[in-house]
């Protein structure tokens, strides 16, 4: 991006206002099959109804009276609003276009042959949990809790979709109340304008022609075996970190100034292309290779921030190189004023027993920095649309056109400096605590937690410190967020991504045989890949088979695991994995 895109105002500024929330309506959705619509049920603050077809849903959604409504399903984008868009397709003259976010439909802005207009949202984007933890007494407690499915059935019992409809609608209205009125699409767009509105006290600028610079160093977390474990008399402690990310953002500064280019020197404030040389047994700076975040000795060049870089040069005899700077002399502590309130406020609604405001403020905590990152390129998806604009490229859902066409997104508040300081602040943090774990004991880590096999680190309730989430009897990490355990005598699985139903299926999987998991119905994306044009309904099933190994540390004949490095063959680990598969098939039988 050049100079000449921006104009001089273009800044993030303080709200004068909190934008009020839409009044809103709820559905629910059931089916059979996933995909095989029942009924759907109504509710609009006073009254519930029940309809018996998609059309006669469609028919009484998009109305006159719900034109300036949100319209909100939970889980909308992954089940309810699949059948909705389905409908409406199909319908002359009628425009759709699903908004996405990480591939995922967060709202669908519908404009029917007579440019009446509505908007159709999942609330999920802005509570992210499920409908049941959402409305029990740990969370809102409202009135009408999601039931569990009966001998009757979802369909056969009535109160089943009355409480889906009503209990939702309470959520968002307690929500909404508890929020001074106001929430956006997201939960991180929400968090975003209450700091704008009553924490923000400068214009932020933005990063213009150094974006691309920027999000170079912009890394994610890590996750790291550095033992395997074959002894089933070990126990461990799963150690994490109260709130490692509202942490980095209360205690460290960020950038609020413009960046410029200035002498190379890591002792600036902002980011540097360094060539360095880390020998270490734990090297402080990541490296993307084959879709990985790796961590590996050895010379590389990338842009890092100059926090991580002045560890480096700390940590490290060998010579780092430091060829290009760009800094930023307008920072501060901008954020600590928020965090400390936030924080404040939701230790005192715990103690006072306010769950519901305990969890909105947690999540606000939580979501706040990811909004800086956000990406300026999307694709816009536009079903029917009323007019064909320059660059949109033609598709068809039978005979329904669909024009897509990539657009950048100019919003003021997408700053990756902020960001790419919270995930290297973050990384630093951790680093100099598992690093100062006896190596005889660390066994594994990932973003916010240390597993380790005696309780070496201190417990606190505190901003930042570390309280022990478990104890376990048994740990068997396999891989990077897949791992065995057992908590008082009961077996558990921890495997992100993978369709683990129950111990059967992650032996099966272990035993590399293909397990898999029907969840629901295709996403959009998916769901247009595959259409015919009869119908975008399309069961999801997700199988998976243990294919790979551990390959982002070397793994030696004791299972423990020393950095790669640059260059190495990763593929050396093949055989020592296939070794401690067979091993910990035989301890978890």
């Amino acid at each position: 991006m050049t100079r000449k895109n921006w104009r001089r105002d273009y800044r993030l500024n303080p709200l004068k206002k909190l934008r009020q929330a839409k009044p809103f309506v709820t559905f629910d959705i059931e089916s059979q099959n996933w995909k095989d619509f029942r009924l759907c049920g109504i509710f609009d603050g006073r009254e519930y109804k029940k309809y018996d077809t998609i059309e006669a849903t469609c028919d009484a959604l998009f109305t006159k009276r719900f034109r300036n409504y949100a319209i909100y399903a939970h889980y909308c984008g992954k089940y309810d609003g699949m059948f909705i868009l389905d409908e409406l397709r199909k319908r002359k003259g009628w425009t759709i276009e699903p908004i996405l976010s990480n591939g995922r439909m967060i709202e669908m802005r519908v404009k029917d042959a007579d440019k009446h207009r509505w908007s159709v949202r999942d609330s999920f984007s802005i509570l992210p949990a499920s409908l049941y933890d959402l409305t029990r007494k740990e969370a809102f407690d409202v009135v009408h809790k999601k039931l569990k499915a009966d001998e009757k059935g979802m369909i056969e019992n009535p109160q089943y979709n009355i409480n889906d409809c009503v209990g939702l609608y309470e959520v968002l209205e307690k929500f909404r109340d508890l929020n001074h009125g106001s929430f956006g699409l997201t939960i991180a767009r929400t968090s975003l304008d209450d700091y704008r509105r009553n924490y923000q006290r400068q214009p932020f600028k933005p990063v213009r022609e150094f974006e691309r610079i920027i999000r170079e160093a912009y890394y994610g977390a890590r996750t790291e075996i550095f033992q395997f474990n074959t002894n089933p008399d070990k126990t461990f402690y799963d150690y994490d970190v109260n709130s490692l990310y509202p942490f980095v953002l209360r205690e460290n500064e960020y950038p609020y100034g413009s960046f410029k280019v200035v002498h190379p020197d890591i002792d600036t404030f902002g980011f540097s292309l360094a060539r360095v040389a880390e020998q270490h047994r734990f090297p402080i700076l990541p490296q993307r290779l084959s879709h990985k975040l790796m961590f590996m000795r050895g010379y590389h060049t990338g842009w890092y921030s100059n926090h991580e870089l002045q560890l480096v040069e700390k940590m490290s005899p060998f010579r780092l190189d430091v060829l290009k700077t760009i800094a930023c002399e307008e920072h501060g502590p901008v954020f600590r004023d928020y965090v400390d309130d936030i924080y404040a406020r939701r230790m005192e609604a715990r103690e006072q027993g306010n769950s519901a405001l305990a969890l909105i403020l947690k999540l606000k905590l939580n979501s706040f920095y990811g909004k800086f990152g956000q990406s300026r390129e999307a694709e816009r998806v536009v079903i029917n649309p009323e007019y064909i604009e320059e660059g949109m490229k033609l598709d068809f859902i039978g005979d329904v056109p669909v024009f897509r066409k990539i657009v950048r997104n100019m919003s003021t508040h997408i700053i990756p400096s902020i960001s790419a300081l919270v995930t290297a602040y973050s990384r630093v943090y951790m680093w100099k605590w598992f690093t100062g774990v006896p190596d005889a004991d660390l066994f594994y880590m990932d973003t916010d937690s240390i597993i380790a096999s005696t309780p070496c680190l201190e417990e606190s309730k505190a901003l930042g410190k570390f309280k022990l989430e478990l104890r376990m009897e048994k740990f068997y990490p396999i891989l990077p967020k897949v791992y065995y355990y057992e908590v008082d005598g009961v077996s558990r699985v921890k495997a992100k991504g993978l369709p683990m139903q129950d111990m059967d299926s992650f032996r099966r999987w272990l035993a590399r045989l293909p397990v898999s998991d029907h969840r629901g119905i295709e996403t959009f994306k998916r769901s247009l890949r595959k259409t015919t044009g009869e119908t975008m309904l399309y069961n999801k099933v997700v199988t998976r088979t243990l294919a790979s190994y551990y390959d982002k540390r070397r793994m030696l004949d004791d299972y423990r695991t020393y950095p790669f490095k640059t260059g190495d063959d990763r593929s050396e680990n093949k055989a020592a994995f296939e070794k401690l598969r067979l091993e910990t098939m035989k301890l978890i039988a």
